[in-house]
């Protein structure tokens, strides 16, 4: 068999029907257990630092402000954050 000794040991113990403290071993059932473990993607900002991609949404770089989306593409800045010209105002249809 290719099983561990700890997994070797079990399944004796599955087939004699005694614990390690020789008592009985009673079968309740099977459990299943299953665990997922996520790490957010990592992209490269334009001024060349990290930036996390954790959120779908919105992810703003730490280093420059700029705003990505979950796919690592820049987002456009928001048209109220720069400047306007001399008697130029901003229509939002």
């Amino acid at each position: 068999s290719n099983c561990q000794p700890h997994g070797l040991d079990n399944l004796r113990m599955c087939r004699t029907g005694k614990g390690r403290s020789g008592r009985a071993i009673i079968f309740d059932g099977v459990m299943c257990e299953q665990r997922t473990k996520r790490f957010p993607a990592v992209a490269r900002c334009q001024c060349d630092a990290r930036l996390e991609l954790a959120s779908s949404w919105l992810n703003t770089c730490a280093s420059c402000d700029r705003d990505y989306d979950g796919s690592g593409l820049p987002l456009a800045g928001c048209p109220c954050s720069t400047e306007l010209e001399r008697d130029e105002i901003w229509v939002h249809l």
